[in-house]
C-alpha cells in the first residue's frame, strides 16, 4: 500500500527511464555532451511505468493499515452509488433562493 507522497514515485520514475538508459556507462563529460545535443530525452513506455510500480516499496506499515481498518470498521462508512432506480425517483432539488439567507453574525 502506498501513501499519497509515495504515489508520485511511480509517476516520476518512468519519466526518467529514457535518460537513465541513455547515460548508462557514460562518463560525466559524455553525459554533458548528450545533454548539449538534446539526446537525453526519449519515449516513455508502459513497461517503464510497470517497472516503477513493481519496484516502489510500500510506504505504509502493515500495523498502520490494520489500525485504519479497525477504525473504519467501527466508525467509517462504506460509500456506494445508489441504484439507478433511487436516482431516477429522487425529488428534484429546490431552486436557489433569490435572496441570501440572513447572516446571524450581524
Amino acid at each position: 500500500m502506498l501513501d499519497g507522497v509515495a504515489m508520485s514515485v511511480p509517476h516520476r520514475h518512468p519519466t526518467q527511464a529514457p535518460m537513465r538508459a541513455a547515460i548508462a556507462g557514460k562518463s560525466p563529460d559524455e553525459i554533458v555532451e548528450l545533454q548539449t545535443r538534446g539526446e537525453l530525452e526519449g519515449e516513455i513506455t508502459s513497461s517503464d511505468f510497470l517497472g516503477a510500480v513493481e519496484t516502489t516499496p510500500p510506504s505504509i506499515a502493515p500495523g498502520s493499515l490494520k489500525r485504519f481498518e479497525a477504525w473504519n470498521a467501527e466508525f467509517g462508512c462504506e460509500l456506494r452509488a445508489p441504484p439507478a432506480r433511487e436516482v431516477a425517483e429522487a425529488p428534484a432539488a429546490a431552486p436557489p433562493e433569490a435572496e441570501a439567507p440572513p447572516n446571524d453574525l450581524d
